[in-house]
């Protein structure tokens, strides 16, 4: 699972020389990044700050590479609130690639693992630095004041470690999925996969509702199914169940909850029990056509351990 993070692109008709030096311009950076004046000498290793005009850092960091006007990587720490402050640092990198007549500028903030209020800050406030880069090289004219009418994905008003635990818990189902699938795995490999499900389940927790947990419940069963533990396997398939019919999910919530317990009752070796289990998610209606090959593509693949 790759460590949070942010990735940025945008396309802006000018040099590669212009955009290094609205990066590195105090000039230039206080007319789009939040009236914030950066203070550097730009050598390897050097320390720099983003000053407000007042003079007081907003922002500070180490230059940790530098290559005119390819490619820039500063480490990043915010000081605007004593919560993002106590933060650890993490690194931002500055790409700027020709293409054609323009340039693609791209910004990844990465090394957000440790530092959630920073990566939910940093969310919304990244795009708007792009675009207001952007503008102001293209036109002359800074952007201005934009006002949250809280209608963009990139909106702050979610909470910031509810939205942090989700981005985790999306992270975590997609690796135990590319595991899943894995023709051969390794023991490490497969260790691996049961830990990252049980992440999910931790981030789903929080972040998530009934729905999110049963389905985050589902993937720890089907990672020790997979991995031939079957009293692990059952434990959390019959959670899974549990809140299924807690919440009166149907549909595929509930296809899946008894598939879960059919291939951990098949695991351990009741055939009898699991052959009905796998029955009663094959009956179950699903709505949509896509859902539903999903669903039946799911059951008729193995292992399960005997079952016709």
């Amino acid at each position: 699972m790759s460590k949070p993070r942010h990735v940025f692109e945008t396309y802006i008709k000018a040099t590669a020389d212009q955009i290094w030096e609205a990066l590195v311009n105090p000039d230039f950076t206080k007319r789009y990044f939040f009236q914030t004046a950066i203070n550097c000498g730009w050598e390897p290793q050097a320390s720099y700050t983003y000053d407000l005009p007042d003079g007081t850092p907003a922002m500070k960091g180490v230059v940790l590479d530098s290559v005119r006007p390819q490619r820039l990587v500063m480490s990043f720490q915010m000081l605007f609130t004593p919560a993002l402050a106590a933060e650890p640092p993490s690194k931002i990198t500055w790409e700027i690639t020709p293409v054609g007549d323009v340039c693609r500028l791209t910004c990844i903030h990465s090394d957000l693992a440790l530092s959630p209020i920073t990566w939910a800050a940093t969310a919304s406030g990244w795009n708007v630095v792009l675009q207001s880069m952007k503008t102001l090289i293209e036109t002359g004219e800074d952007i201005g004041d934009i006002p949250d009418d809280e209608r963009s994905p990139f909106s702050p008003h979610r909470p910031a470690l509810l939205e942090w635990h989700r981005t985790l818990g999306i992270e975590a189902n997609n690796m135990v999925h590319q595991l899943l699938d894995k023709p051969s795995r390794s023991d490490d490999e497969t260790f691996q996969m049961i830990h990252v499900a049980h992440a999910a389940a931790h981030h789903w927790r929080i972040a998530g509702t009934i729905e999110n947990w049963a389905r985050a419940e589902y993937m720890c069963s089907r990672a020790y199914a997979f991995s031939g533990r079957s009293e692990a396997a059952l434990v959390h398939a019959t959670r899974c169940k549990a809140y299924v019919d807690e919440a009166q999910l149907q549909d595929w919530d509930l296809a899946y909850a008894h598939e879960a317990l059919a291939r951990a009752l098949a695991c351990g070796g009741d055939l009898e029990r699991a052959q009905v289990e796998r029955a009663l998610a094959s009956a179950v209606f699903v709505a949509d056509p896509e859902d539903k090959a999903l669903v039946d593509a799911d059951i008729a693949s193995g292992p399960w351990f005997g079952v016709a």
